[in-house]
């Protein structure tokens, strides 16, 4: 059985059980699933256990198992996964390669999300899970999904699953240029241009690997040098540079549909439209800022202040239809560009010197 959406999927877990109908969150549809399946146990950590032991008797690959039975299952493993001795209980019992690999290279949509899913919860709250992530190759088939799959659900779910795997675990981003995951995101992007929810999913993950790497510089001690060699070790920045980052983020301020090279370059184009969505832009110029050192030569033919006209042009003349945060995301957005342009404007009057 395949499915093509979100809602598609979502209905299709509901259909399950004719109790799921009223459900109105997680919580809710877990607690009713674990009654269905004969779970007695009273603690969180004694229902995880059950869970991944039953899970591991369906075996997704079954003729007789269904796709919503499987997705529905690994959707309530991940609602206990957010708790530290859950997710560490979930690694313990081999979690990893008895329930995420079996799944998170399904065939089925509906699947591939939940356990990717399940995944991103599981490492954000166990180094143990991380550790055993990077070691069972997962980062890999991850980057598959999000360059090859066309639902979009599995591609974000994928996302949160390699940026959780990635986050605080130097090793683990290694692996990750190693593998090439910056030029997998960077086909995704030329892909999904139009697409913001996994571009937004994107530039995050760069953003918060970026301000992770400048921590790990600024706290830098002799008791805490291994680790900074760790983060030396990744090349990051190096890497970043090398395979055209500094310029894809920062055409992604362009609206769709212009040449992907307006307000770039060259530097006489002047007739550059915003992108409209606003959590892009905005996410998108933090992540400008965090790289304005190393994207300094990249950086000095790009019209920040062209596109800081514009933005304050477009802000002008919908100000009457702007309210609450809508209004402080454009303001925002707007003091970045400046700041930005600031910044580059320093740069270039120290290179004239």
């Amino acid at each position: 059985m395949e499915y093509i959406d979100a809602k598609e999927y979502i209905l299709a877990l509901r259909k399950l059980l004719p109790e799921l109908e009223n459900t109105r969150n997680k919580a809710q549809t877990c607690k009713l699933v674990v009654l269905k399946l004969k779970i007695n146990e009273k603690t969180d950590l004694e229902i995880t256990r059950s869970l991944i032991t039953k899970f591991k008797k369906i075996r997704p690959s079954q003729e007789d198992t269904s796709p919503n039975e499987v997705a529905l299952m690994l959707s309530c493993l991940e609602h206990f996964m957010n708790d530290f001795n859950n997710a560490r209980e979930f690694e313990n019992l081999n979690g990893i390669e008895d329930i995420i690999f079996p799944t998170v290279v399904s065939t089925v949509p509906i699947i591939k999300a939940e356990a990717a899913l399940l995944l991103a919860s599981a490492a954000l709250h166990s180094p143990k899970v991380q550790i055993s992530a990077l070691r069972s190759g997962v980062i890999a088939f991850l980057l598959k999904s999000i360059v090859l799959e066309s639902d979009v659900i599995v591609q974000i779910n994928s996302m949160l699953a390699v940026t959780s795997i990635l986050k605080d675990y130097p090793q683990a981003q290694a692996k990750f240029v190693e593998v090439g995951g910056l030029r997998t995101l960077a086909q995704v992007v030329e892909k999904s241009y139009e697409n913001d929810r996994v571009l937004i999913k994107i530039v995050a993950l760069i953003h918060d690997l970026v301000e992770e790497h400048k921590k790990s510089m600024r706290l830098f001690t002799k008791k805490l040098l291994q680790t900074f060699d760790l983060y030396q070790a990744v090349g990051f920045e190096e890497a970043i540079l090398n395979e055209g980052w500094c310029l894809r983020i920062a055409r992604l301020l362009v609206a769709p549909g212009q040449s992907k090279q307006d307000g770039v370059t060259p530097p006489g184009q002047r007739k550059v439209q915003v992108r409209p969505k606003l959590d892009l832009v905005e996410k998108v110029c933090e992540t400008l800022l965090a790289l304005v050192d190393t994207c300094r030569h990249e950086f000095v033919n790009i019209q920040f202040k062209t596109l800081s006209t514009n933005l304050k042009n477009l802000f002008t003349s919908q100000k009457h239809l702007l309210k609450g945060t809508v209004k402080a995301k454009y303001s925002r957005i707007t003091e970045m560009i400046g700041q930005l342009t600031s910044e580059m404007n320093k740069f270039t009057k120290k290179d004239e010197l």
